[in-house]
């Protein structure tokens, strides 16, 4: 299923031209992932997942003060939470198999569906299994950042 998120396929039409792609909004909250927390902590850069919070009203204030003795987080300035971020101000292109990924969704199973869209290629079991050995080795964090600096894709 996240692979088809990831590839724009089942995106709704109005995220191609998303008018609340801006740093500053109406909400009480923006709740994004963080794929590159090592950049702001590195006590939370632990391959368990992070998540980057950006709180825009008094409301969003008392709430999040409220819960935040109930996980661990860093407080860093909103221009920084969002500086190379361009899913917070660019739309998301539009698959080109969007239209035809659905029609199939109504006829196919999910299995059949996942395996014609989203096949389990060579290259993607070579990297999936890439990925879980430097994860057992406890490399993966540094692997990962050094396919960033190699790459420049998070």
């Amino acid at each position: 299923m996240v692979k088809s998120i990831f590839s724009n396929i089942c995106d709704r039409p109005s995220c191609h031209s998303c008018h609340f792609r801006k740093q500053y909004r109406v909400s009480d909250f923006t709740i994004w992932d963080c794929f590159n927390v090592g950049r702001f902590s590195k006590e939370l850069d632990n391959d368990k997942g992070a998540t980057r919070v950006l709180v825009h009203t008094k409301k969003g204030r008392e709430i999040f003060n409220a819960i935040k003795d109930d996980f661990s987080y860093v407080e860093i300035a909103p221009e920084a939470a969002v500086a190379g971020a361009k899913e917070m101000k660019e739309s998301v292109a539009p698959n080109e198999k969007r239209e035809s990924f659905f029609k199939d969704a109504n006829r196919m199973s999910g299995e059949e569906l996942f395996n014609k869209y989203f096949p389990e290629t060579f290259k993607v079991k070579a990297e999936h299994c890439i990925r879980l050995t430097c994860y057992k080795l406890g490399i993966y964090s540094v692997a990962k950042k050094l396919y960033v600096r190699l790459t420049h894709k998070y």
